[in-house]
């Protein structure tokens, strides 16, 4: 992580207007991840694969102190630059943060009076009609644009080297990428293969 944190600081060093941070660079890695990948990536209409026409990254964002989590999508981020990205997640997460996100608030309503078996095999339906099928639920807060391909998740923030993220039916992702602390660990130098020296690392996990 030496050489991203050296690049995220020198980007915030030539600029005050935007505050770059990690998950602006996972983001991006991950939205040109798939876009390498994007002959495989899709959704499955009633069991035929379906080539996606834009590629999604959906980033969760921590409300309240892990209270809930609202989802922030971008698409088609690999035409964008890292401060574009910057700029659009970090507006979406404001909203967010402060309640102003309508759409999450009224998909989420309905957990707070109906049981939950009835909740969870609603939302599965509802969003697979959504992601899959391409409908337009907006009148349940859901839209073909609320979950990407992709989502990324960060339990850095709670003190975690790492974790493993379940993939959660509702989100319809083909994988969830799970981020951890930063921390300072003993490697051995690449140029002479033996000197031993401490480097920032930071663990992924992919499900």
């Amino acid at each position: 992580m030496d050489n991203a944190m050296a690049y995220v600081k020198k980007l915030n060093a030539e600029q005050k207007d935007i505050h770059i941070t990690m998950t602006h660079v996972m983001a991006l890695s991950c939205a040109w991840g798939i876009y390498k990948m994007r002959r495989d990536i899709g959704r499955l209409p009633f069991g035929t694969f379906k080539a996606a026409k834009k590629l999604g990254v959906t980033i969760l964002v921590d409300v309240e102190g892990g209270k809930d989590l609202v989802p922030v999508t971008i698409w088609d981020a690999h035409k964008m630059t890292i401060f574009e990205v910057a700029k659009y997640i970090s507006s979406k997460v404001q909203r967010a943060k402060t309640g102003k996100d309508e759409r999450h608030a009224k998909s989420t309503q309905s957990a707070d009076f109906i049981p939950s078996f009835v909740v969870q095999a609603a939302m599965f339906t509802f969003t697979y009609l959504v992601a899959h099928v391409g409908l337009n639920l907006s009148f349940l807060g859901l839209k073909n644009d609320t979950f990407g391909h992709v989502v990324l998740t960060n339990v850095g923030m709670m003190g975690y080297s790492s974790a493993f993220a379940p993939l959660c039916p509702p989100l319809q992702q083909i994988a969830l990428i799970c981020t951890g602390a930063i921390e300072k660990r003993a490697v051995v130098d690449k140029v002479d293969g033996e000197t031993i020296k401490v480097a920032n690392m930071m663990t992924a996990v992919g499900t």
